[in-house]
């Protein structure tokens, strides 16, 4: 089976509001590690222990090369 390696969702505000079942989606897929992507953000930084904020080009350049070697 496949299994994933973190969530992530998608937002359209730089100042992201998480819901409940961001943080179930987390719990119930059992993943470490979780983005927030937001269109403008210039800094990552982490929301939670396993929650990070950043910007789409942050996350394609520099966090998704690590997160699937």
């Amino acid at each position: 089976g496949l299994k994933p390696i973190s969530c992530i969702e998608i937002k359209t505000s730089n100042n992201p509001v998480l819901s409940r079942g961001f943080y179930e989606s987390l719990k119930d897929l059992k993943c470490n590690n979780g983005f927030i992507i937001t269109p403008y953000q210039q800094v990552t930084y982490k929301m939670s222990e396993t929650v990070t904020v950043c910007g789409i080009y942050d996350f394609l350049k520099v966090i998704l090369p690590k997160l699937i070697k």
